[in-house]
């Protein structure tokens, strides 16, 4: 009896999360209680991770919910400025992770 020959099956990919990647500026503004022109400065000039959709900016979900986890959870002292600087440079490596990020 022939044997079938062996398919090569991809790796199982990771199901999409029901929440969207990112979030809007008047969502994080919420969230943080800063002012939207604050957040939209820092977008424009980089300091900020975003991603422009058209006229309206994304900021990377996880990248907040690191923010406030880091800040919160673990009591890290930081300007939202050097932790956002930090994220974007560990995003750049790809190895950007809650724990990281605040050492």
């Amino acid at each position: 009896m022939e044997t079938a020959p062996s398919i090569p099956t991809a790796e199982p990919v990771e199901p999409m999360s029901a929440e969207p990647a990112f979030m809007d500026v008047p969502d994080v503004v919420v969230i943080l209680g800063r002012s939207k022109e604050y957040l939209y400065a820092g977008l424009r000039e980089g300091r900020f991770p975003g991603v422009k959709f058209g006229r309206t900016w994304g900021i990377p979900r996880a990248f907040i919910r690191s923010f406030i986890a880091d800040v919160v959870e673990l009591g890290l002292t930081t300007s939202f400025e050097d932790y956002a600087a930090k994220w974007i440079a560990q995003a750049r490596e790809g190895v950007a992770t809650v724990t990281e990020v605040a050492a």
